[in-house]
């Protein structure tokens, strides 16, 4: 039996520039965190194949999974059978945390050591998991949500048009007061973020300047917080990234995200976005420390997340 963890993140400004159709044309750039939620994954021996996740799967070979992800892993492995995947997410899909990616990380961690084969390092890893998604199954989907659950921590990361990544951690000294800023509250709402990405493809003209921006603004953020900055300028940059991600695509917000999202301006907060593609998940606000109960009073019609960041990408448990 093999078990590994590999996290989940928060992304604070960039994301939809690690995409390839705008990486491609000019460097794209994004500030993430990992935090302390993560995938669980286990591999054991099964009968033919048992896949648990949200639903269950068990079926006498690979080639006859459902799911396209799992089932292409497994056979880029050389596995056909005998094979139990079990599968556990410390939030729901489909809230913007990077669950998707940070699975593909885990499973390829986990059969690196099934298969006896050296250990990749954070790169390989995150780079084997994108071929995968993006170049191998087609998926609409960027790099950092792959490179965050590789290697952990708080980092900026750097995409060129070669296809290179380049990161760049963030001290630890500079992020503890972001850390004890930073709330997010569930909206009750997952949602396919797929739909609301191929949207945005199909108005390219209009989402690339404002992608142009919101890299821009990612930037402005990394200087900031590198520097030990100040909270209340890092509130605002999200909240103008907030507002320019808004206007590439109607999905993206609504009016019951839009009213909790001014109820926390309204108690106080610098700033804030929603995670991942939109539509629903997590709100994210930065929010002065001696304002937060203020914030929780407003937002009692949302579930609030109480995370920490961490600084460790996906490992295995145990297991040989």
């Amino acid at each position: 039996m093999i078990k590994c963890i590999s996290p989940l993140r928060i992304s604070f400004m960039g994301g939809r520039t690690d995409f390839p159709a705008f990486y491609r044309e000019e460097e794209g750039f994004t500030v993430s965190t990992t935090i302390d939620k993560y995938i669980h994954l286990t591999l054991s021996e099964a009968k033919g194949v048992l896949l648990e996740q949200e639903s269950a799967e068990h079926v006498d070979s690979v080639a006859q999974l459902k799911n396209r992800l799992v089932k292409h892993i497994l056979s880029s492995y050389g596995i056909e059978n005998n094979i139990g995947i079990h599968v556990k997410s410390d939030t729901p899909t489909g809230t913007g945390l990077g669950s998707s990616s940070s699975l593909t990380v885990a499973l390829i961690k986990a059969l690196q050591r099934k298969k006896y084969e050296s250990a990749l390092s954070p790169s390989a890893l995150a780079e084997k998991a994108c071929d995968i998604e993006i170049n191998e199954l087609g998926a609409n989907t960027g790099k950092q949500d792959q490179y965050a659950a590789a290697f952990g921590g708080m980092n900026a990361f750097s995409f060129l048009s070669t296809g290179e990544v380049k990161v760049s951690p963030i001290r630890s000294n500079h992020t503890s007061s972001l850390e004890m800023a930073t709330q997010i509250f569930y909206t009750g709402i997952s949602r396919d973020g797929s739909k609301i990405l191929e949207v945005e493809r199909k108005s390219s003209d209009v989402s690339k300047n404002s992608l142009r921006k919101m890299r821009d603004l990612a930037k402005l953020f990394y200087q900031e917080i590198n520097t030990g900055g100040d909270l209340k300028t890092m509130g605002q940059i999200l909240d103008e990234g907030w507002n320019l991600k808004k206007g590439v695509n109607t999905l993206i917000s609504n009016s019951s995200i839009e009213d909790s999202y001014q109820k926390a301006l309204a108690a106080g907060a610098y700033g804030g976005k929603l995670l991942g593609a939109g539509g629903g998940g997590y709100l994210l606000f930065i929010f002065p420390r001696e304002k937060q109960e203020n914030l929780q009073t407003a937002l009692t019609h949302l579930q609030p997340l109480p995370i920490k960041f961490t600084t460790e990408g996906a490992k295995i448990q145990s297991g040989d």
